[in-house]
């Protein structure tokens, strides 16, 4: 995951799934589930944030990894911005 501080508004996420992880159907599916497990942490996201989710490889499940990659992004981006 990278994550920036920006101007907008709320936070905007983005993904980049590669081709290792299969195709299309599957990197679709890998995408909406990221989307879903990381809609329940948008809330602790700073406002100004703008995140990037890069997927190397398949996984059975993300949501461990999403859920500590999310609590290691705001607190470094809590203390950018202080």
């Amino acid at each position: 995951m990278y994550a920036t501080l920006e101007k907008n508004q709320t936070p905007q996420i983005g993904f980049i799934v590669n081709r290792s992880v299969g195709g299309s159907v599957t990197r679709h599916l890998v995408t909406r589930k990221l989307r879903h497990d990381l809609a329940s942490h948008l809330n602790k996201l700073p406002k100004n944030t703008m995140l990037v989710v890069r997927v190397l490889k398949e996984q059975k499940d993300y949501r461990a990894e999403v859920a500590s990659s999310v609590a290691k992004i705001i607190l470094k981006l809590s203390k950018v911005d202080a």
